[in-house]
């Protein structure tokens, strides 16, 4: 389509920024109005009066550690002019060869214009050397190519090529040229548009770029990223706009960077005051003609006969665009922006998107479906916002079309998609321009589920044959919308037999010694817009030989899935990295084994701002079954997520790893048990001995702590004291609840540890039981227990309002528990994995609550004559006297 010279006008030389500065100085879009027939190739004139003279510098000193090319730009100036329908590009270079390597890029200048609406006049060719300026513009020869540059994409633009060799450049010299291109594209009717750029990956000591501009016309500007607006001045009725930067170094974006993404700096200008002034530019451009005779009528008439539902229409005129008119854009002078007509479409067979758009729309009308052109970037989508209203925003045209109430977004240069409508891809461009009368703004482009690139893969993995045999592999692939049109879109392009040799390629770079087993099979659903490719390989090397004699190790790998984890080349970025999105990868792979196999199962989930992945085995003796999924959340990752970005891919990978390892009994003795001075003997009596003594402590304990009788508080001996309500009442339930915590929290250890110890009571010296526990284990359990004991007995003494609470509970809660937090925030702060830092918080706050009820038993009145009870003292006595609570006490007297 010939939206991309409006884009190289609005923007300038952005063409630039991949490649170095002056390689291809691309002439800009619609400078000067004048007839296609009056153009003629280059010529040379004299710098037009309207330009201001810029002062050279041609002895800076340039900055050598951002010279990527060997040269460095001393000047770039770069002045339009706009009078009425008429436009002027003044253009001049000076370049610095810095090394060698520089004198060729220096010395081969090449200026691209349009032949049916520009004119090219050169001004300067000169060498500065040595303070003397040696001009060659009257002796280098001006030579005229078209090269066609986006040929390989199909498309034909017509513009030229003003190629230039300097002669006898050295280092150290200076390279100046300059030119004006005049012309306007005739489809702009007197609208103009345009930018200076004001950054390049190449360092630039002097940038200057102006703008003149009739005084009484409107005009609209945007700065993106920068700051500084233009200086402003007015002088005949021609207002004058001027940008200046010195010393502008080079910004080179890291690799595999979204294609949205811009981060420099340029300003935009534009006559067109809104979307709505262009969408009114492109209105007379996409109105549907009357249906010429011919085939197109019969066409649609063979449509109208055939289907009677609107959005089978729809279709049908889709899959007829797609299918009989193949994709060849001539963008030739106002061919660029201007769609041909449906007959001359009809009868060269062949058209770019514009039209194939007004095809497509032409054929809509005759059946009665509401349809509008609309524009869009396919560069920038979502980034389309902030462009400034001009028709240069756009680099592609596609089709909406209203059916039942329901908006769908056609593409006609795709390929041939079949199925319902509801089930084709939809494009997504993030916004787009209706091109209709009552369009005011862009307007959101929804995503489907049909535009989503959706696998489903199921490996099965069959190595029942025997250990040390060969396995074969059996992938099913499940292909939806997006993913299958691409299939059919590979398929298209090349024999099925060349897509098998590259997905064996694939899997052989997992699998080496993988080779396929028949051909593949494609079952194509076109109706669901599915397609199923089931493959079949032998992997003769499966079963790899171990480090010891006899032992054998298979590594079971996911290529598909991790082909969307694999690693980005470059970590340290200054541009996000671009993703696939939408991406959506479900995998099911089975592992059938030749005998039973111990593995453990396994899950993990890993969520990433970019994407989400989880993973879980599950376990039968002769199956392994591993599931995962792949979801893409976003289309980049941010430059400053990298590092855990690359963290998260390599925590997916590791939890998808499995391998499978094989040691014949004969071949390799059972390897010594390094544990077995710590792990339980088989025989029960040394066990119910620890847990005999181990009960007795623990009894021990709890006698003496229930038994212990301090001095009461209060002085009457026969008083029983005051029931527990307000915050005494409080603090015993959270002493509860604390110990409930505890005990929930050490349970899966203790269930497992006893278990074992159940077992091995039971057994009583049968041989074959190995527990997984270890002494280890139970000593833990012990000191577990002896440490629980007292406060299980504090529970019992508080609720039972006993004179001992107040001390009981300053050891335990106060000195033990701050003991204890302090142990947990050294292992915290010197930066132990196992303390969880929330579960911490939360536990700092407990023991602060804690002691917050120690001081409360000690100090208050209200506890005072509340834990008053001792052991062995008679509890049917007289209730104390009621006392004023204080203050501290949420209860009332």
């Amino acid at each position: 389509m010939g939206w991309s010279n409006l884009a190289a006008h609005a923007r300038g030389l952005r063409r630039l920024l991949t490649r170095p500065l002056g390689l291809s100085l691309v002439a800009l879009l619609a400078m000067g109005s004048c007839h296609a027939a009056a153009l003629v190739g280059p010529s040379k004139g004299p710098t037009p009066a309207w330009v201001k003279p810029i002062e050279l510098e041609a002895d800076a000193s340039a900055p050598v550690e951002q010279i990527r090319s060997g040269v460095y730009y001393l000047l770039v100036d770069r002045q339009t002019r706009v009078a009425g329908n008429e436009r002027q590009q003044f253009n001049r270079f000076a370049i610095k060869v810095v090394n060698d390597k520089g004198m060729e890029h220096a010395a081969s200048i090449d200026i691209d214009f349009d032949p049916t609406f520009q004119r090219l006049q050169l001004h300067t060719l000169a060498v500065h050397r040595n303070g003397r300026v040696i001009s060659q513009l009257a002796t280098v020869p001006i030579r005229t190519l078209q090269r066609e540059k986006e040929l390989e994409a199909l498309i034909l633009d017509g513009r030229l090529t003003a190629s230039l060799l300097v002669q006898d450049v050295r280092v150290g010299d200076v390279v100046e040229y300059a030119y004006t291109v005049r012309g306007v594209h005739p489809s702009m009717k007197g609208g103009h548009f345009g930018g200076f750029d004001m950054q390049w990956r190449d360092p630039v000591h002097a940038l200057y770029m102006r703008l003149l501009w009739p005084a009484k016309r409107p005009i609209t500007f945007k700065n993106m990223n920068l700051s500084e607006p233009a200086v402003e001045s007015e002088q005949g009725g021609v207002r004058q706009y001027e940008w200046v930067a010195k010393d502008v170094p080079g910004l080179r974006l890291s690799d595999d960077a979204p294609v949205w993404f811009d981060p420099y700096p340029y300003v935009q200008w534009s006559s067109f005051r809104d979307w709505s002034e262009v969408s009114h530019w492109a209105v007379p451009l996409y109105a549907p003609p009357a249906l010429p005779g011919g085939e197109l009528r019969e066409e649609v008439e063979r449509i109208q006969r055939t289907f009677s539902e609107p959005d089978d229409q729809v279709t049908a005129v889709l899959q007829y665009v797609q299918k009989n008119i193949r994709y060849l854009s001539v963008d030739v002078g106002v061919g660029s922006y201007t769609p041909s007509q449906p007959r001359t479409v009809m009868a060269r067979r062949f058209g770019d998107c514009k039209d194939k758009t007004l095809l497509t729309l032409t054929m809509l009308k005759a059946l009665g479906i509401e349809a509008r052109a609309a524009l869009v970037n396919t560069r920038l989508r979502e980034g389309l916002m902030q462009r400034i209203p001009s028709p240069g925003a756009f680099d592609h045209v596609l089709v909406r079309v209203q059916v039942n109430g329901q908006s769908y977004w056609i593409d006609p240069t795709r390929y041939p998609q079949t199925g319902r409508l509801d089930a084709i891809s939809q494009p997504y461009f993030g916004y787009a321009l209706i091109v209709d009368p009552a369009t005011q703004d862009l307007e959101p482009m929804p995503r489907s589920d049909a535009t989503r690139s959706t696998r489903n893969v199921n490996t099965v993995f069959d190595a029942t044959q025997g250990i040390g045999q060969p396995v074969t592999v059996t992938i099913t692939t499940e292909l939806q919308g997006l993913s299958a049109e691409r299939m059919r879109d590979d398929m298209s392009r090349s024999n099925r037999e060349e897509l098998q040799r590259q997905y064996v390629n694939f899997y052989a770079g997992y699998y080496p010694g993988l080779v396929a087993e028949g051909p593949m099979t494609v079952d194509d659903n076109q109706q669901t817009n599915a397609i199923q490719v089931v493959e079949r390989y032998r992997i003769a090397d499966f079963w790899a030989k171990g480090d010891k004699p006899g032992k054998l190790e298979a590594r079971i790998k996911n290529p598909d899935m991790l082909s969307q984890l694999r690693e980005p080349g470059e970590r340290v970025r200054n541009a996000p990295l671009a993703i696939g999105h939408v991406v959506e990868v479900d995998s099911v792979t089975e592992v059938l084994l030749p005998e039973d196999w111990r593995v453990e199962p396994d899950h993990a989930e890993i969520r990433h701002p970019a994407f989400e992945f989880t993973y879980t085995l599950m376990t039968t003796p002769r199956l392994l079954t591993q599931v995962s999924r792949y979801v893409s959340l976003r289309d980049h990752v941010k430059a400053e997520e990298m590092v855990d970005y690359v963290k998260q891919l390599e925590d997916a990978r590791t939890a998808m790893w499995l391998e499978l390892t094989y040691t014949p009994a004969a071949a390799e003795p059972p390897p010594a048990d390094t544990e077995a001075f710590v792990r339980l003997d088989s025989f029960g009596w040394p066990v119910a001995l620890y847990f005999l003594l181990l009960s007795a402590a623990c009894y021990g304990i709890a006698r003496k702590l229930y038994r212990y009788n301090p001095r009461q508080v209060v002085t009457e001996p026969s008083v029983s004291g005051q029931p527990l309500r307000g915050w005494a009442l409080a603090f015993g339930i959270f002493l509860a609840l604390s110990l409930a915590s505890a005990l929930k929290e050490s349970w899966p250890f203790m269930s497992v540890v006893l278990g074992d110890v159940r077992a091995i009571l039971q057994s009583a010296g049968a041989p074959g039981y190995q527990p997984g526990s270890t002494w280890t284990d139970l000593f833990s359990v012990g000191a577990f227990l002896l440490l629980l004991t007292p406060y299980v007995v504090q529970l019992a003494l508080y609720f039972g309002r006993r004179s001992s609470v107040p001390r009981v509970t300053f050891w335990l809660q106060g000195v033990v528990g701050v003991v204890a937090m302090v142990i947990a925030l050294t292992a915290f702060a010197y930066g132990d994995a196992s303390v969880d830092a929330k579960k911490l918080a939360l536990d700092v706050a407990a023991q602060v609550l804690a002691l917050v009820g120690c001081i409360y038993l000690l100090r208050s009145e209200r506890a005072k004559v509340t834990f008053v009870r001792r052991h062995g003292a008679p509890s049917d006595q007289t209730p104390a006297p009621s006392v004023q609570p204080d203050v501290a006490d949420g209860s009332t007297p």
